[in-house]
């Protein structure tokens, strides 16, 4: 809610699969997969009732070299659940075919560095360049924002 102080007309929302542990939890992949969908889903809907909301992305990115069987599954679960019920102004930009190297990522194998986020950057305007849903109105910056991180964005056109 804090973001919504903003008056963002874009959103991008990237759902992460850091620390899933699922023997330890009991839990098998799919039943945290359907609470999970549940919540994005209200927050996706949250979003959209916003009035200065234009679009939602919901990112979906490619296997960390790190990620476990399992947790790779709980993503793809997640998203096919996710894709089903989506709000009209939400976007899935799926992003799992670029593959990285292992040299996009810092030693942890999990966390991209500055040529993997470059990589996925240019994949992800790409891909909402191609949706053509007319996201090239300058930004401006919010006078009534109070979240405590920079609500400005630079002047200039999004795609």
């Amino acid at each position: 809610r804090m973001v919504l102080e903003c008056n963002p007309e874009i959103i991008v929302v990237h759902c992460g699969r850091n620390d899933w542990n699922f023997r330890s939890w009991g839990a098998a992949p799919s039943d945290v997969a359907a609470e999970a969908a549940a919540a994005l889903l209200s927050l996706f809907t949250l979003f959209e009732q916003h009035p200065s909301i234009r679009a939602v992305f919901y990112l979906l990115t490619s296997r960390a070299p790190i990620d476990t069987e399992q947790s790779w599954q709980y993503m793809v679960d997640l998203a096919a659940r996710v894709q089903q019920r989506l709000p009209s102004k939400t976007r899935v930009i799926d992003l799992r075919d670029v593959m990285h190297p292992l040299d996009h990522y810092y030693v942890d194998h999990v966390h991209l560095n500055a040529e993997g986020h470059a990589a996925n950057a240019s994949a992800f305007l790409a891909k909402i360049r191609a949706l053509q849903i007319g996201l090239g109105a300058p930004y401006a910056v919010s006078q009534h924002c109070s979240v405590p991180f920079p609500c400005a964005m630079p002047q200039g056109r999004f795609v």
